[in-house]
């Protein structure tokens, strides 16, 4: 969110006598269209944050990465997806202005209690569901089975502008609901959020809470954004009209919470994930990792270990919500 963050810096430094509202949510979206693939986000990025497929491309679920270091243990590994297994949905949008496009990874089973439990996942607001396939393949690792999908203006999800805030939420509930179709236990279904995803995935838990929700460093509210870009202390109205504004609507989500977040996150920080986890009335916990930043390229929670992302996530389940398990 670095043109977020700068924008704000500049507004905000500029607003010596606003009296009115500054509407700021248009601004939270930084997808890349698969139709606007270019050398930009492909020859000329880094490695984690190369986006080189275009609409024609298939996704490469069976590419194999090279992991940062202390990522991995030694010894240890995280396979490929195998791409025969994936099925591919398109779904058309309640409003039948876009498509939106989705998938189903089926879990490879070797872990029992998990091997009928589904993660929802909710990608952040760079790029789409490429750049985040590194996640897709450590939650295969660890033995979930995944549904993923790409908001409008992302990836191969049509039309190939952003959308609307209702449009977002919407959108969020419509996958929600498909997703009960695509899992093999429509009741052990885990909404997860990475980063931006977290303005669908609360909206998901309060619509059908699902047997858990993990929030992974994510949105809280515009609030706490322009907080931490430019130390601003504002009230939400200011910037927002308020249907992103999580710390609030977190009050009406009463199932299972783990959230998680790095010590040196520096787009949402340990502070404003705090204040969300507190005024969440269900069962919860909170994992801090200390010396985490938000990543991908920057390196965040996954990326400071798999084995300590893997595990911590199933003993929430174990000791938190145990009804995502087998029984």
């Amino acid at each position: 969110m670095k043109r977020l963050s700068l924008f704000l810096v500049c507004v905000l430094l500029s607003l010596t006598s606003w009296t009115g509202c500054l509407n700021l949510d248009f601004m939270f979206h930084n997808g890349v269209h698969c139709s606007k693939i270019s050398d930009k986000n492909c020859k000329n990025k880094e490695y984690w944050d190369k986006v080189c497929l275009t609409c024609e491309q298939s996704y490469d679920f069976g590419r194999k990465y090279e992991w940062m270091d202390g990522t991995l243990k030694d010894g240890e590994s995280i396979r490929p997806i195998d791409p025969s297994k994936v099925v591919r949905h398109q779904v058309k949008t309640k409003d039948g202005e876009g498509t939106l496009d989705a998938y189903f990874i089926p879990s490879h089973g070797e872990v029992p209690e998990i091997a009928k439990t589904t993660i929802l996942y909710n990608h952040g607001n760079y790029a789409g569901i490429e750049h985040y396939m590194p996640r897709l393949h450590m939650l295969y690792e660890a033995g979930y089975n995944i549904v993923v999908w790409d908001y409008r203006g992302y990836g191969k999800s049509m039309p190939a502008k952003f959308p609307t805030q209702e449009q977002f939420l919407e959108d969020g509930k419509q996958i929600r609901d498909e997703a009960e179709k695509w899992a093999p236990d429509a009741s052990k279904i885990i909404v997860y959020a990475y980063s931006l995803g977290g303005i669908p995935a609360v909206e998901m838990g309060i619509y059908k809470a699902g047997c858990a929700m993990f929030l992974e460093a994510p949105f809280t509210s515009a609030r706490t954004l322009v907080r931490s870009a430019s130390t601003a202390n504002m009230p939400e109205g200011f910037f927002s009209e308020g249907r992103f504004n999580n710390i609030e609507k977190i009050k009406s989500y009463k199932g299972p919470l783990f959230v998680m977040i790095g010590s040196i996150d520096r787009t949402f920080t340990t502070r404003s994930a705090q204040e969300l986890y507190d005024n969440a009335p269900g069962t919860k916990d909170f994992w801090l990792l200390e010396g985490v930043d938000h990543g991908l390229k920057s390196g965040g929670v996954p990326e400071a270990g798999f084995t300590a992302y893997k595990d911590k996530m199933l003993q929430f389940l174990k000791t938190k919500a145990p009804s995502c398990l087998a029984p």
